[in-house]
């Protein structure tokens, strides 16, 4: 997925990151490049963190550090998929 495509889907909303050492992160995504634009400070280009606020300054890391990433309406639509199936059983 090229970063526009990944900043369009995944920018500003509530996600579950998991980065390649492993550690997983849920909150939502900016852009250190955002950043710079609306605060005048300097940081990385092109990284991201997750944060509950734009002014969290949490760990950066690249696109290509992420293993995998889900959106968190997508967790919860699961999570209420699976309470229905065990309702319909019970």
């Amino acid at each position: 997925m090229k970063r526009l495509e990944f900043e369009k889907k995944y920018l500003n909303k509530k996600v579950t990151v998991k980065l390649f050492d492993g550690t997983t992160e849920t909150g939502i995504l900016f852009s250190t490049n955002e950043l710079m634009e609306k605060t005048g400070i300097p940081d990385m280009k092109n990284r991201y963190f997750i944060g509950n606020d734009i002014r969290e300054h949490g760990v950066r890391f690249r696109k290509s550090h992420i293993t995998s990433i889900k959106l968190y309406t997508d967790i919860l639509m699961k999570q209420i998929n699976e309470l229905k199936r065990r309702t319909r059983k019970g």
